[in-house]
């Protein structure tokens, strides 16, 4: 908390004692009987809304936007200091699959654990989330299918090495692809004046294209059962914010159309007060991203 906010910081740029409390308060939160079914039950909300439209232009922002609040008051309940990391895939592309000092994302102590085993199925088989340790709350056999998938061609050998029981219903990545490049990232932040194209931009080409590279549970509809998803969904929040403190006109725009109501969240949720981060909710909680981790550079920044 910093002057009454809520402030996330990119995920490398916390030091390794923060990086692994953060880690093992989401493991806790998945496993631990006093919060998982807590926990399943919000994930799930994502996965059974997937295509009822919580992914069209109207909602993507700001549903995602309360989707991650509701997930860090999760989060707080068994550390109250925490806040939801961001994973800067932007800053940090040329190296985005790979380890090195200043970037922690996928490593085996303080991270995420890497990328997939290909021999066991494509399981993550190192760090606190690795086969025979921890797997996710929801399985199903699409997630292998897509793992195995090549060119539109099913692996069959991958597809029954997940059908071994040990590799059933672990954690599946399969890097692979180009991610979007920091400098077209922030040209579009800085230059891309209204929200319909820039929400555009988000939700079809970055938001999509990290689900489809990571591969595993993050291509299928259940993403949100990964633990990665709600860092690469605070990257794409902290895109919005920063393209928000622009110019305070920015901040103002809202989506058209008449129903203002956020899909699937009980009681309902308004989508207009899920616009600017200074304001979040009824309580009126606020959000802020570090910029110095986020956004590196100098773009001129409205204080407004």
């Amino acid at each position: 908390m910093i002057n009454c906010k809520r402030v996330r910081k990119e995920f490398s740029s916390m030091n390794l004692n923060d990086r692994r409390r953060y880690i093992r308060s989401l493991k806790e939160l998945s496993t631990n009987p006093k919060y998982k079914d807590l926990f399943d039950s919000y994930s799930n909300l994502h996965e059974v809304n997937f295509f009822r439209g919580l992914h069209e232009s109207n909602q993507f922002l700001p549903w995602h936007r309360k989707y991650l609040l509701g997930y860090e008051n999760l989060l707080r309940l068994i550390d109250c200091s925490l806040t939801v990391p961001v994973w800067n895939w932007a800053y940090f592309s040329e190296i985005a699959w790979n380890q090195a000092s200043d970037y922690h994302m996928w490593d085996e102590d303080g991270g995420f654990g890497g990328n997939g085993n290909a021999k066991k199925g494509f399981c993550v088989d190192n760090g606190e989330f690795q086969v025979g340790k921890w797997q996710p709350l929801r399985y199903s056999s699409d997630i292998s299918i897509r793992t195995c998938r090549i060119n539109e061609i099913i692996d069959e050998k991958c597809l029954n090495t997940t059908e071994i029981s040990a590799f059933k219903s672990c954690l599946r990545r399969r890097f692979h692809g180009k991610l979007p490049e920091y400098n077209i990232v922030l040209k579009i932040i800085d230059s891309v004046e209204d929200l319909l194209s820039f929400e555009l931009v988000t939700r079809s080409y970055w938001h999509s294209l990290l689900h489809n590279i990571i591969g595993g549970y993050m291509e299928t509809t259940y993403a949100s059962f990964a633990p990665e998803f709600w860092s690469h969904h605070a990257m794409l929040d902290a895109a919005w914010y920063f393209w928000q403190q622009k110019d305070k006109q920015r901040i103002s725009q809202k989506f058209p159309g008449t129903n203002n109501t956020l899909l699937a969240f009980q009681p309902p949720e308004l989508r207009n007060n899920y616009i600017n981060s200074k304001s979040l909710g009824g309580c009126g909680i606020q959000v802020a991203y570090e910029q110095k981790s986020i956004l590196p550079i100098k773009l001129r920044i409205s204080n407004k």
